[in-house]
């Protein structure tokens, strides 16, 4: 419709009108297909073929129709036109501009003598380039398929390196703080055995000494080979060669072979007054019943005894227990390869509460000033049995540890709480309404109250702290004669 309006051609004739590109007949819809794929600004160019006749001869003019049918070969009238880059169907009007000058140059050409197959040869190369042109754009759309392919591969890719670095980040991090507590473990384990190391070097040693036991008892001295025991303490165990164990004390006053270095298998070394050399064995369970260690004669010897002792000429003999001023309790001890007796100092004895309370104060002293910590500690009160209750109560209050610590370096221990005779001078008619007073705050113990008045001074509120005091310091089986 619009090249028939373009030229003039009535509406029947539009049927007649014939399109044409590269010798290829086409239609409006295929002319919009086509030019999308040409580059932008480059046109498209088509022909137009409608048949001879009358009405066409009375619309084109008579110069045009003529001159298309004087030559035999001529071909139907062919129109040239322009097509812009990507029509639409809106534009129709506007799709299709004729050609004038080129249609002028076609004819210029003719009429100068351009070969018709060179102007066919030229639509063949045309057409070629045309579709190595839309080969081209194929290939180019291929290729840019794969790179978005690609494209998309690649950042899957790297979704997925980020998922497993973060994954990474993660384990590493657990395990940095796996690694963290084994560390902390580990020097935990490390700080503890240098711990245990450093209290076992401080902990004083147990001196162990093979060699002879003899007893003064007869000129032929018995005797018995084994290892006497030096404790920290400065008590002694024995161990003769042929028993089980180190010799013990029972309960019952019965000589053992088979004790460790407890109370009961602990002796106190008592120096013989002539002879530096010669010593008595103190039973340390037994000491208040003077029990000495010495020896008797077998009386039933038949020659197989398994006796302790012997003698030069072979005589058996027992470890038994005798008085303290007895001959049979002399002893000396022969280190071996040695000829000489060893000399054994008595016991260390334990230190009195004033003592201990003053050992106390300058080891607060000491670990102020080392420390700078401000802490001090008063002086010891002139009651005795205030004092004793007061590092009684110390004793009970301390961790175990400390308490060891407190007990080996400065002699803390329970102590024995003095009794003060309220039938004395000191005693005062109006301290008796105070321990009436304390009788009825609920101590029930008139001997503890009186105790605790006297103690005091007749101050009811100290006599009252005293008294607490001495209920946390004396369990049952610690109990004093004063608390039975």
């Amino acid at each position: 419709m619009a090249i028939a309006e373009r030229y003039g051609l009535s509406q029947d004739d539009t049927e007649r009108i014939r399109l044409f590109h590269q010798d290829q007949p086409v239609d409006i819809g295929w002319i919009v297909a086509l030019a999308s794929t040409l580059e932008p600004g480059k046109p498209l160019k088509l022909s137009m073929d409608i048949g001879a006749t009358d009405g066409f001869h009375d619309a084109i003019g008579d110069d045009l129709f003529h001159a298309a049918i004087e030559d035999e070969e001529a071909e139907p009238p062919a129109y040239h036109f322009h097509v812009g880059h990507n029509p639409s169907v809106e534009d129709e009007d506007n799709l299709l501009k004729t050609d004038h000058g080129e249609k002028e140059g076609m004819d210029h050409g003719e009429k100068e003598g351009m070969d018709p197959r060179l102007l066919r040869a030229m639509a063949e190369h045309a057409k070629v380039k045309a579709q190595a042109t839309k080969q081209e754009a194929k290939k180019l759309a291929c290729c840019a398929k794969e790179e978005a392919k690609a494209a998309k591969h690649a950042l899957m890719a790297a979704k997925k390196a980020e998922k497993a670095a973060a994954k990474a980040e993660l384990v590493a991090k657990k395990q940095a703080v796996k690694a963290q507590a084994l560390a902390k473990k580990q020097a935990k384990q490390q700080a503890k055995k240098e711990a245990k190391a450093a209290k076992e070097a401080e902990k004083p040693m147990v001196e162990v000494t093979p060699g002879k036991l003899v007893n003064w008892f007869t000129k032929d001295s018995p005797a018995t080979t084994g290892e006497l025991i030096v404790l920290p303490c400065g008590r002694l165990c024995f161990h003769a060669d042929s028993h089980p164990g180190n010799l013990r004390v029972s309960e019952t006053l019965d000589i053992q072979k088979n004790g460790g270095r407890g109370p009961w298998a602990q002796f106190e070394a008592v120096p013989d007054k002539e002879k530096p050399s010669v010593f008595r064995l103190l039973s340390h369970q037994h000491r208040d019943s003077e029990c000495y260690l010495g020896v008797d004669q077998v009386d039933d010897w038949a020659g197989d005894s398994d006796a302790s002792l012997w003698t030069f000429g072979g005589m058996p003999y027992e470890f038994v227990l005798v008085p303290p001023d007895s001959q049979a309790g002399l002893w000396s001890f022969y280190p071996e390869g040695h000829h000489t007796p060893i000399e054994i100092a008595p016991p260390t004895p334990l230190p009195e509460a004033r003592d201990v309370y003053n050992a106390i104060q300058e080891y607060i002293c000491m670990l102020a000033e080392s420390t700078k910590i401000p802490i001090s500690m008063g002086d010891a009160p002139d009651n005795e049995a205030h004092l004793a209750e007061m590092l009684n109560s110390l004793h009970e209050e301390l961790p175990h540890g400390l308490k060891r610590i407190a007990m080996k370096k400065l002699g803390l221990r329970q102590f024995e709480v003095p009794l003060d005779d309220p039938e004395s001078p000191e005693w005062s008619e109006d301290w008796d309404l105070i321990v009436q007073d304390l009788h009825d705050m609920g101590f029930e113990s008139k001997e503890q109250n009186v105790k605790a008045v006297a103690s005091a001074g007749g101050d009811l509120k100290q006599a009252v702290k005293m008294l607490r005091m001495q209920e946390k310091a004396k369990p049952a089986h610690l109990a004093t004669p004063y608390y039975e």
